[in-house]
């Protein structure tokens, strides 16, 4: 489970007006309740709640994960084509649990051609896009058709596709043949990390995805009873954070964490120029330059220590991050 340390503790008033505002809106949440965050975003909210349900309902995606990880057994490199929510969460699953993956999310020429690499022959590439229609992940994805083409390889054998249902690239490539699995249409892409877009690419590097779901689930299932440390930190990143949050994961087991969060955080609260800025920093000394709020996964001397496992942490900071939104009227 999620613990907290450090001197911000002490600053926590939970008789407060913005304390009470935060436990009134962690129930609404659970029941993924639309209006939380007011009438202008009510519409949008009701079609992108999802994620609540994630660490449960995702385990009925694993009898899949694991059909497709058989098939493509004998790929030994996995290229991951997706933008920002695509393939933020895989990243850091990946550096945590020590596996490899190359994460192509540049158009850059010469990133691309280190993205072929030089053994197409065990090469599979995952296409992340919800609709499809990401400039970059299209190009993207016919460069790799055009290079598998030309080395004599089959595309169709080393190109697997994660997608919404019914969407210009779910109908595409399925009329072709390609192997596709669908996510939860009804979950935002900078939330999907415990969906198909976090799961899939996670699971074909060996990275254990049930662990991850079920540490999420734990999570979620202990601060729906206990309550505290949860409203704690949104407490903290409200009141105390004027602006700038710097998050390090130096010296913790979840590198990268900090770049998931700061695009979880940054395109969900940087609305009405009210938002948090999150930034991810190399270490706490960095963190504190420009008076920033400091957030760190370990003991390292940040004014906020947050310390759990990867799967706790994914569900603890996507509702965390609800819970700003709320707090500050986004």
């Amino acid at each position: 489970m999620v613990k907290i340390s450090g001197p911000s503790l002490a600053s926590i008033d939970r008789e407060s007006e913005i304390y009470r505002k935060l436990r009134e809106t962690h129930p609404r949440i659970a029941k993924k309740d639309a209006s939380t965050w007011g009438t202008k975003a009510s519409t949008e909210a009701a079609i992108r709640l999802n994620w609540v349900d994630l660490p449960e309902a995702s385990l009925s995606l694993l009898p899949q994960i694991t059909e497709i990880t058989k098939k493509f057994a004998s790929h030994t490199r996995v290229v991951l084509c997706g933008m920002g929510g695509s393939s933020l969460g895989p990243e850091v699953i990946a550096l945590t649990y020590k596996k490899d993956i190359f994460i192509f999310d540049s158009t850059d020429p010469n990133y691309a051609r280190h993205a072929i690499g030089t053994d197409l022959t065990h090469t599979l590439v995952v296409v992340s896009s919800k609709s499809g229609s990401t400039i970059e992940t299209s190009s993207q994805r016919s460069l790799f058709q055009g290079q598998f083409q030309a080395a004599g390889l089959n595309p169709l054998d080393h190109m697997l596709f994660v997608t919404d249902p019914g969407s210009p690239l779910d109908k595409e490539v399925r009329s072709s043949g390609y192997s596709v699995l669908n996510a939860d249409p009804n979950v935002g892409g900078r939330f999907s990390v415990l969906s198909a877009f976090g799961l899939v690419p996670s699971a074909l590097i060996g990275a254990p995805i049930k662990e991850i779901l079920d540490d999420a689930s734990a999570e979620k299932n202990a601060f729906l009873q206990d309550d505290q440390v949860i409203l704690d930190v949104a407490y903290l990143l409200v009141t105390q954070a004027e602006q700038y949050i710097a998050f390090t994961d130096a010296g913790s087991h979840v590198p990268g964490l900090s770049d998931w969060i700061e695009q979880l955080i940054a395109e969900s609260t940087g609305k009405d120029s009210i938002g948090r800025l999150p930034i991810a920093t190399e270490d706490v000394a960095r963190a504190r330059v420009g008076g920033a709020f400091t957030v760190a996964y370990s003991g390292s001397g940040a004014e906020l220590p947050v310390e759990g496992s990867l799967g706790s942490h994914f569900i603890f900071w996507e509702w965390v991050t609800a819970l700003i939104g709320a707090a500050l009227k986004i």
